[in-house]
């Protein structure tokens, strides 16, 4: 009877096993490979599975799962894909940040040239000045050694808190520093100021986290200086978060205006509009743009023109009219993918084409603007939408489907070449470098004298006759790249841009037209009155998506098997038992 008890108890086992290691044996012969797969995911489980049952060697198929995403979602526009330490870095630049040792540097001469310090920064407490040069960092020698930009970086930048110890030269003296890496502030604005009794200028470089906050202050600073006309400068700004551009708008656009909508694929319409007084929303207003404008710069220049607010002077602005949004990947990576496009208040969106096209086709349309001539002749300017919109006050047409287009057109300045600036900067540098307590007790507390002199900076890298023979043109134009050079030496901040705006087109238009320009205020029977949606215009959307996961043939299989066995084991035992009992 016993013996009959453990037969009847082994064979559910002896079963099992059975099925087991022929579903082994069947999965070790390919009987179990994943069926035929639906979507992508699908096919690229079936790639991985491949690699890791039959490369040659073992193989870390995580770090090629990475490369592989990477390599997808940057094949996609404006698809980005970050490390954790690149994501870390990527939010400090939008947040206003950086930690190192806080110092502003060029390479001369093989040796690390300090061009200034960054004011509150780590160098500046230690009294590091413009001119010296770092020619040991951590007993490594930096001098002569073909050192490039980014090794400076890397040597010098780290967290904050931490340690680097340098040797400093100035003039002939060497001596150590052990300096200790801070938190250094990078405003967005980076420059304000008076460009005559009536005309402000400021200078926005990025749409960052407190972008707002430093673009009221600015304005408020400069009406208490007389400021009635303002120039908001967009060059080359490429974006950044999309509740700054609507905050900086609520500033310059009277309330309960549509500023713009977002609307995607799998995200539904959402309207931003001002919602409260503006610290200026009166006043004349320019906005400066080209090609590298783009998303929130395209965002706060379209509407500006929308709404008749103000002109928009330039070249065509880039063509980003998509909202990305943030995804934080298992691994901790960071996935930024577009979700939404935006639509400026006249109902265009200014995106360019990109269907059929990976991201270096896309990104090549720039270089199309180069080759066509549009840099430089506006009649070149051709748009795959022809679609007319038209401006909300007096009724201009605009178009979408490729950027703004600028309501008057400045032709990019192509007659300078990169050597000869190399040059200027080199040579100013060298001059600075022997004769720096001089040029500081000249110039430093005569800022006004300094950018009026026409003479002074050309003196020091060319001889009279020299000068002589340079057009007016070519002569304005070098003393105001030298001194804006020298500028950068004397003063910290950038007021040393000050000098390069006597010869900028884009900024001598804009003072043009500001002048001649007489300001349409708003008639009454033109407003019209928009309801605000009650979410905040600064409400981030959180919507959750679900993810779809299907479960792989070969451990369905199992799992059936599994189930099975146990289930024919239960009669067999519950048989035997029965038998026993008798």
């Amino acid at each position: 009877m016993l013996s009959r008890l453990s037969s009847t108890i082994l064979i559910p086992f002896l079963v099992f096993a059975s099925l087991l290691l022929g579903a082994l044996f069947g999965y070790r012969m390919g009987f179990f490979a994943p069926m035929k797969p639906e979507g992508t995911g699908w096919f690229y489980e079936e790639v991985f599975f491949q690699i890791n049952e039959n490369f040659v060697d073992d193989i870390d198929l995580d770090q090629y799962k990475t490369t592989g995403a990477k390599s997808v979602v940057e094949s996609i526009p404006h698809g980005e894909y970050y490390s954790i330490e690149e994501a870390e870095k990527e939010s400090q630049s939008f947040e206003g940040r950086y930690e190192g040792i806080g110092i502003q540097f060029s390479i001369l001469n093989d040796t690390i040239f300090v061009v200034n310090t960054l004011r509150g920064g780590p160098s500046e407490r230690l009294g590091i000045q413009s001119a010296d040069r770092i020619v040991e960092v951590e007993g490594q020698n930096v001098a002569g050694a073909g050192i490039t930009q980014d090794s400076v970086v890397s040597l010098l930048m780290g967290p904050r808190n931490t340690k680097v110890n340098v040797s400093i030269m100035r003039r002939d003296s060497v001596f150590p520093l052990s300096i200790q890496r801070g938190s250094i502030a990078t405003p967005t604005v980076s420059l304000s100021y008076m460009a005559d009794a009536s005309v402000g200028y400021i200078k926005v470089d990025m749409f960052g986290a407190y972008t707002h906050e430093e673009f009221s202050r600015a304005i408020e600073k400069l009406q208490q200086q007389g400021m009635s006309k303002l120039i908001v400068d967009l060059r080359n700004n490429g974006g950044g978060y999309l509740d700054q551009a609507i905050k900086m708008l609520d500033e310059c656009i009277e309330d309960n205006r549509l500023l713009l909508y977002t609307e995607g694929r799998k995200r539904k319409r959402k309207d931003y509009f001002s919602t409260r007084p503006g610290v200026f929303e009166d006043g004349e207003l320019v906005v400066l743009t080209n090609s590298m404008s783009a998303s929130a710069s395209e965002i706060f220049a379209g509407a500006i023109q929308d709404w008749d607010r103000g002109l928009v002077i330039g070249q065509r602005t880039f063509g980003k009219g998509l909202v990305q949004e943030e995804f934080t990947l298992s691994n901790g990576d960071v996935m930024r993918l577009p979700v939404s496009k935006y639509y400026m208040p006249s109902g265009r969106c200014v995106q360019k084409p990109y269907k059929g096209k990976d991201a270096y086709e896309y990104n090549l349309e720039i270089v199309d603007r180069f080759e066509s001539d549009e840099i430089v002749d506006s009649s070149a300017i051709t748009l795959d939408d022809s679609t007319e919109y038209f401006t909300l006050i007096e009724g201009r047409t605009v178009y979408g489907g490729g950027g703004v287009i600028p309501d008057v057109f400045i032709a990019m300045d192509t007659g300078r070449v990169p050597f000869y600036n190399a040059f200027l900067r080199d040579a100013s540098y060298s001059y600075f470098s022997k004769h720096r307590e001089a040029i500081i007790e000249q110039w430093k507390d005569n800022s006004d004298a300094f950018f009026a002199d026409s003479t002074w900076a050309l003196l020091t890298v060319f001889s009279d006759t020299t000068i002589q023979s340079l057009s007016k043109e070519d002569r304005d134009w070098t003393n105001a790249s030298l001194q804006n050079l020298y500028a950068g030496m004397i003063w910290m901040g950038n007021i040393n841009r000050v000098a390069l705006h006597k010869v900028d087109r884009h900024f001598q238009e804009a003072k043009r037209v500001l002048k001649q320009y007489e300001y349409a205020l708003y008639q009454s029977n033109n407003k019209e009155d928009y309801e605000t949606t009650g979410a905040s215009i600064y409400e981030r959307e959180s919507e959750d998506y679900a993810k779809e996961y299907s479960l792989q043939p070969f451990w369905m299989r199992m799992g059936l098997l599994g189930a099975a066995t146990l289930l024919l084991g239960g009669l067999l035992f519950s048989r035997g038992s029965s038998k026993v009992s008798k």
